[in-house]
């Protein structure tokens, strides 16, 4: 069940939400928490693969909002989390932001330190920082400062979760580890989720203009592009992402970079690439460390091609 979710299968997961329905199933207390994710992720994806915040979403959201409110009302735990969560993601895409902000306060999601069971939780719980920062960003106070500082350590705390997420899901498929209902790495999605893709994107972008405004050097927004880029660079999800953020972390380079620089000499996360390829589990066994700025960006238009 968890591991259809995390595919992001909602059409089999509504097959399965009916044999849950059943008397002799043993997952009681969990139809009504999968059924108001299915309602809502079905809804979301319905309106494009970009997630618009409206107000006019409620009603279309009505019927999963009330499925999650139900079950907060009628059970504890681990689900109790998961539906807070569920509940801020929905206010979220209604644009209800302060409301979203309310259900992660309520959720205890920031005090908890379980580790995560599935990849489900992991993912759910890197969006919800996400939406945290959205929603921070777009309430912003008199102390916009302040804001900007919470809103950002929310985007890294959900890119450090999303990067672990991409990491575990990629073991998964090429390991064999995972179940019948996991896809293969032909089958496999190449989008990460509009959410965590915009985060991802973000979060190495903000480093980059901050360090800017303050006339500091672009040494942490570069090393959180590579980051990104690396974690991606031999795995079949969010693909599309690491062609988009290559062709504009090329561009950073060529203004950011001296042409005799050597780019990734002394970059944290390529050396710690380069270190885990020998144990990596997938079929890019081969790779190339740019060892000046015009071989990474070379290397980088390539990618984005």
């Amino acid at each position: 069940m968890s591991s259809v979710a995390a595919d992001g299968n909602w059409k089999r997961l509504a097959e399965l939400l009916q044999a849950m329905k059943s008397k002799h199933s043993g997952m009681d207390e969990m139809v009504e928490l999968v059924e108001a994710e299915l309602e809502l992720e079905t809804f979301l994806e319905q309106q494009g693969e970009v997630l618009r915040p409206r107000r006019d979403y409620a009603n279309g959201l009505r019927e999963a909002e009330m499925l999650l409110k139900d079950t907060i009302d009628r059970r504890d735990g681990g689900i109790t989390l998961e539906a807070h969560l569920l509940l801020a993601k929905l206010h979220y895409a209604t644009a209800e932001y302060a409301e979203a902000l309310k259900d992660i306060e309520n959720s205890g999601m920031e005090l908890a330190n379980t580790q995560f069971r599935t990849l489900r939780a992991l993912r759910l719980v890197a969006e919800v920082y996400a939406i945290k920062g959205f929603c921070l960003e777009a309430l912003e106070t008199n102390d916009k400062v302040m804001d900007k500082m919470r809103s950002l350590f929310c985007y890294e705390k959900a890119a450090e979760l999303a990067i672990l997420y991409v990491g575990e899901i990629e073991k998964n498929i090429v390991g064999g580890g995972s179940t019948a209902s996991t896809p293969s790495p032909t089958q496999k999605s190449e989008k990460l989720g509009d959410i965590l893709e915009c985060c991802l994107e973000k979060v190495a972008a903000l480093r980059v203009r901050d360090s800017t405004i303050e006339r500091k050097s672009n040494v942490e927004g570069i090393e959180w592009y590579r980051r990104i880029i690396t974690c991606l660079g031999d795995k079949s999800t969010g693909e599309r992402l690491q062609q988009k953020m290559s062709r504009q972390f090329a561009e950073l380079l060529l203004r950011a970079v001296p042409a005799e620089g050597r780019a990734s000499a002394i970059s944290q996360a390529v050396s710690m690439k380069s270190q885990n390829l020998s144990f990596y589990m997938g079929s890019h066994k081969g790779y190339f460390s740019p060892a000046s700025r015009t071989e990474e960006v070379i290397l980088l238009l390539l990618i984005s091609e």
